[in-house]
């Protein structure tokens, strides 16, 4: 059988001829999902002679779509002396006896689970890092001499004498400072060995973990990963060795850690340039937040990568900032970062994402601002304010404006008589559950309320308690647990970390039509239209009305017993009640439907949101030619800088090529047909498979738009995590340590799928 270079199809053949096995299918089609190779399995993977690292225990796998070139590249460099007796072999028999005839396989062997210099397993570690990464980012701008002085013990500096006195007693104390941070500087960075190039100003750094140290780098960045600070990951290797008595173990110190959490640093962001400058374009969000007296900048990195049909999102760097919180200093901060991760980046820098605050989107001089003037003249920046952060704005409007009066005074005395009920509590096995400042736990304690219902009448009934709310608060109550269940949804859809900025928009359209269908809201209305409304009988809001009558049939609809309730209270209570219903869902509609991520240079709603390409097959098959050239133009120079003059009209002719496919190949189109907005990029180019690769490139990079910064703020509530009262001593560096070992085990992975 011929093979396809580039067949993304599974082909049962291939496992025989490539030594293969199915590792796992798809559950509701029992569709191949993924494969492993059984030279791996049973005999791993062979040492190269000279190589600098040792073989990977790991069992080599791929994911669809499958790339049989790569996997024959795969076996025949990773297992050259196995590959060429298997390849010798002409019957099936004889090749499925060649891996079932062996005493133990590789994966099952002690070998592949527990490498050390005793087995014979371990090799150095050699990482090349670029001059600036090391020079710029790890020692100057991550770099604080008092973190490695005295790594934040505070015994260590109780001799330090105070900076004060006379003239030459305060220069003696500054002068002997300067020294310990130079000091402290150059034994930070002690495993970066300078390798000069041809000319002076031409160099670059190595670093070699040596055969009795690789084990313990390892560990201890597992260890950093789980949150331990340096001193805590050298006493858990100290333990370690008393526990298994290996030699490798001793002898690591907490200075030893750090510099293992440097490399990691460093080699991380090694592998983030690489990945920036090979691509056409990448996009960034940026945040900043204050924790204990410290403020840091964080900022992520989105970047498409063609070899998964996939976008991963990473995190860069939280850099402290000893400055004045303006977006002057923040926009330095960022660009120098930039310079040396892409030192193009004014040309590749495609987005960037804020939570609109006034110093990242002020039209003079926020952050965004500054970058945006930055950029190349060709090159217009999309700048993005946060759906999440937008919609979280609406939420919190309604609640405090509309929800507060009638809602929360009532909820907040019912839940501290509550709260008191030790016997209620005991037979109901659970407690309401706390109500902070956001609206996201208002919800909860909507759904805890609907939920035991029951229980808590029966408690007013028996108890008769003061702060006993009314009947015709439950319905209200009915309501909001309808509004806020589908608004929370949303907002959790909206924040994936894949979510793609067209999906978004379409999450958010499909919320203001749930509340049109449901609650019978009317809109986008016309001012004569509005005029004609008989105000009485409507709410209004914007271009949005709803009908009292309307909101009275959905309530009845919630629950049977909604109307009993209704029917008791007076024509005033219950006009009350309408009004305020109403006003909740009229609201959220008029404002959501307003909603647009994409920004102009003043921070308001871009005019024409529509200008950007869709990104994916279903919705690419709906643009014509015509128009897919004419918005893909803006990105012109983008793309010559990057490649050639004409590869805007390859990408083009290749859209022209999946038009016609849709139209000619019935299999195609019913996969394309079979693709919803809940598709994500991977799943929709994957069944499509590698003939149109640059489409999908172009169309993957565009989609690495972040369409908010939840990502970002998820970083500070790691770094709240982790640096909480308790751990107040953590330094910065210690915190980015955390984050960094986190994602390492992340980059392994996606090169070795990359190999």
């Amino acid at each position: 059988m011929a093979l396809n270079k580039r067949s993304s199809e599974y082909v049962k053949a291939n496992d025989d001829r490539f030594g293969l096995r199915v590792s796992s299918k798809a559950p509701d089609c029992n569709k191949v999902n993924s494969l492993q190779c059984r030279f791996c399995i049973a005999s791993g993977r062979e040492e190269k002679v000279g190589a600098k690292r040792k073989p990977s225990t790991d069992v080599q796998g791929w994911i669809r779509p499958f790339r049989y070139d790569n996997i024959e590249n795969h076996v025949s460099g990773q297992h050259p002396a196995k590959w060429a007796e298997y390849k010798l072999l002409d019957s099936s028999d004889d090749r499925k006896a060649f891996f079932d005839d062996v005493p133990v396989s590789f994966k099952n062997s002690i070998k592949a689970h527990f490498p050390s210099s005793s087995l014979g397993a371990e090799r150095e570690m050699v990482f090349d890092i670029e001059k600036d990464i090391v020079d710029v980012i790890v020692g100057d701008m991550m770099f604080k001499p008092s973190d490695d002085i005295i790594d934040n013990d505070p015994e260590d500096d109780m001799d330090e004498p105070p900076a004060f006195g006379s003239d030459a007693e305060r220069n003696v104390v500054l002068h002997r400072r300067a020294q310990q941070s130079v000091l402290a500087k150059e034994r930070a960075l002690s495993l970066f060995k300078r390798v000069d190039g041809d000319e002076d100003a031409d160099y670059a750094y190595c670093v070699t973990i040596p055969k009795s140290k690789t084990t313990v780098f390892q560990l201890a960045v597992r260890y950093i990963a789980c949150g331990a600070s340096f001193r805590m990951a050298a006493n858990l290797l100290s333990y370690t060795y008393d526990i298994l008595h290996n030699p490798i173990l001793r002898s690591c110190s907490r200075n030893d850690v750090s510099n293992f959490i440097r490399v990691v640093y460093a080699v991380n962001l090694q592998r983030m340039a690489r990945h920036l400058r090979h691509s056409w374009a990448f996009s960034i969000a940026l945040d900043s937040a204050t924790h204990q007296s410290t403020s840091y900048l964080d900022l992520r990195f989105r970047i498409f990568l063609p070899a998964f049909y996939d976008i991963v999102n990473v995190h860069a760097t939280a850099l402290p900032m000893f400055d004045r919180h303006t977006g002057e200093v923040m926009s330095k901060m960022v660009a120098a970062f930039l310079n040396v991760m892409c030192p193009v980046w004014t040309v590749r820098l495609l987005g960037i994402s804020s939570d609109g605050a006034r110093n990242m989107t002020g039209r003079v001089a926020g952050v965004v601002t500054r970058l945006s003037n930055a950029m190349h003249n060709e090159c217009p920046l999309i700048r993005m304010w946060c759906g999440a952060h937008q919609l979280d704005l609406i939420m919190e409007y309604i609640m405090n404006s509309i929800v507060k009066e009638r809602f929360f005074t009532t909820m907040i005395g019912f839940i501290t008589h509550l709260t008191l009920q030790q016997n209620l509590i005991a037979d109901m096995q659970t407690t309401c559950p706390r109500v902070v400042n956001r609206w996201l736990s208002t919800e909860k304690v909507i759904k805890w309320f609907k939920a035991h219902r029951p229980q808590l009448l029966a408690h007013i009934e028996s108890k008769q308690p003061p702060f006993a709310p009314p009947r015709i608060w439950w319905v209200f109550v009915l309501a909001m647990h309808h509004f806020t269940s589908l608004t929370a949804s949303t907002f959790r859809t909206i924040q994936g970390l894949s979510t793609l900025l067209d999906q978004q928009q379409a999450a958010l359209d499909d919320l203001v039509t749930s509340f049109i269908d449901d609650v019978g809201v009317i809109g986008l209305l016309s001012p004569e239209a509005i005029a004609n409304l008989e105000v009485s009988e409507h709410v209004i809001s914007g271009r949005y009305a709803v009908q009292l009558s309307s909101v009275r049939e959905f309530v009845s609809g919630l629950a049977s017993w909604a109307d009993s309730i209704v029917d008791e209270v007076d024509p005033v209570q219950r006009s009350d009640l309408w009004n305020d219903i109403a006003s909740v869902y009229v609201t959220a509609c008029d404002r959501v439907s307003q909603l647009s991520s994409l920004r102009d240079a003043d921070n308001n709603a871009l005019a024409n949101p529509s200008s950007l390409p869709p990104v994916l097959p279903h919705d690419l098959i709906k643009l014509s030619a015509t128009e897919f050239i004419r918005r893909a133009r803006r990105h012109t120079y983008r793309l010559q800088h990057h490649y050639s003059v004409d590869h805007i009209d390859v990408i083009a002719d290749e859209h022209k090529l999946l038009l016609h496919a849709y139209r000619s190949e019935p299999v195609l189109k019913q996969a394309i047909d079979g693709l919803d907005g809940r598709s994500s990029f991977r799943d929709g180019w994957s069944l499509i498979g590698s003939r149109f690769s640059n489409l999908i490139e172009f169309c993957g990079v565009l989609a690495t738009i972040f369409p908010g910064t939840s990502i970002v703020e998820s970083d500070f509530s790691i770094l709240r995590w982790e640096k909480d009262n308790f751990r107040k001593s953590l330094s910065d560096f210690g915190l980015e340590g955390v984050m960094q070992s986190m994602q390492s085990k992340q980059w392994t992975f996606l090169e070795q799928f990359e190999q």
